[in-house]
């Protein structure tokens, strides 16, 4: 299956059972562009639609990844990290408390950012699929 970002080249995604290592195909030249070694099985993995964001969300037994790949136009991929650097002010947002015992958002250590990991989101029992959507 190809996925894609209209702003970025082409990838692909593959899904075998136990992977442990995300890997970043170019469709057009069939290279390995990045690896992301995530230690955990991969259940699924989403593009973000919006093309002024450099972001993949992926399905990890119970946790969702952000995760900035790094691949297609600087700016974007800059943009990006900015903007999933710091927690949004609590104010500016709202959660029942169902949302919030289903769901916990994490900012991560360094470590997981080096490897591309802007995001966890803790949920309650195993995740297997993410749809993103573009607004």
């Amino acid at each position: 299956m190809q996925i894609g970002n209209p702003t970025t080249p082409k990838f692909t995604r593959k899904f075998q059972q136990s992977i442990l290592i995300l890997s970043v195909w170019e469709v057009a030249t069939g290279r390995c562009v990045k690896t992301f070694r995530l230690g955990e099985t991969v259940r699924w993995v989403e593009w973000c639609p919006n093309k002024s964001l450099s972001l993949l969300a992926v399905a990890v037994d119970s946790d969702v990844m952000l995760i900035n790949p790094g691949v297609g136009d600087k700016l974007i991929v800059d943009k990006t990290d900015t903007l999933l650097a710091e927690a949004p002010e609590e104010s500016k947002f709202s959660t029942n408390e169902r949302t919030t015992i289903a769901a916990q958002w994490e900012l991560v250590d360094s470590e997981k950012w080096e490897n591309g990991i802007r995001i966890l989101i803790r949920h309650f029992k195993p995740v297997r699929q993410v749809r993103l959507c573009n607004t």
